[in-house]
């Protein structure tokens, strides 16, 4: 009795494609820790949006040097040009800052209270809170915006892993597809193999 026995190179086949089935180690995706040199992108962006409004209620003497040039734009061309200008002004002109932060306290009258008095609701946006930290400075205003550090880390922290587990995702199922092809023709080939050998056993008999 002849026993039929798997070439080598088709048994090599059919185990690549099994070990193809198997699902993808999942790396571990480092934790990105918060610059504390640098503001969270939703403050900055809305220290600016406030700044560039105020510039335009500014007496000329008020307004820095840096910001004189666009100062004749409207609010939002502001923002969008001078962006690092009037971040870097809002940080070193203590004066300019100021006149901002009384811009939020007649704007926002109960945020600004809260904030100064270090008792801030905890529906209030973090975001909102760190900005008007930023701009009153009061006591303990750094550890608001090491908190909003924390919340901006912690969002960048899932978006990383969303898109991480998203792309590990998309290459499983492209290695179960070509698994799945792979099986296929690794079978065609097995039932043609299969039938070569019964063909030679009807010549051996």
């Amino acid at each position: 009795m002849t026993v039929w026995r798997m070439p080598p190179a088709l048994a090599l086949s059919v185990l690549s494609v099994i070990s193809l089935r198997r699902p993808l180690p999942v790396e571990p995706v480092e934790p990105v820790e918060p610059d504390p040199a640098v503001l969270p992108e939703p403050v900055r962006k809305s220290l600016v949006e406030r700044a560039a409004a105020c510039l335009g209620a500014l007496e000329p003497a008020e307004i820095p040097p840096t910001l004189r040039r666009v100062a004749r734009f409207e609010p939002r061309r502001r923002a969008r040009l001078a962006a690092a200008q009037i971040a870097a002004a809002l940080e070193r002109d203590e004066g300019f800052r100021g006149r901002v932060a009384d811009a939020l306290r007649t704007e926002q009258p109960e945020l600004a209270a809260a904030v100064e008095s270090g008792d801030v609701p905890a529906a209030v946006d973090p975001a909102e809170v760190a900005v008007a930290a930023y701009l009153l400075r009061p006591e303990g205003w750094e550890r608001v915006l090491a908190g909003a550090h924390a919340t901006a880390g912690r969002e960048v922290r899932d978006r990383r892993e969303a898109a991480e587990a998203s792309r590990l995702r998309e290459q499983l199922d492209a290695a179960r597809s070509e698994g799945a092809r792979e099986a296929a023709r690794l079978t065609e080939r097995l039932e043609e193999a299969k039938a070569e050998v019964r063909v030679l056993r009807g010549r051996v008999h």
